[in-house]
């Protein structure tokens, strides 16, 4: 049995899900935009720009009976 798993990735403005189950380039691309975007912004307007990563098992999602 080959087990396959990708990472995921879930962005967070100020406690709030902005962006969900990004794949690592589309996460790298907006998150680096973000950080940019929160720099330009005096320091009483900066957001807090948090990320969540999981690890998806491929073949666990492949077996599940519904």
């Amino acid at each position: 049995m080959k087990l396959y798993s990708d990472k995921l990735y879930h962005i967070y403005l100020n406690n709030i899900c902005a962006h969900h189950s990004l794949k690592e380039e589309e996460f790298y691309n907006i998150w680096n935009s973000l950080e940019r975007m929160n720099k330009l912004l005096p320091s009483s307007k900066k957001n807090i720009i948090e990320y969540e990563s999981i690890e998806v098992n491929k073949e666990i999602l492949q077996d599940a009976s519904y």
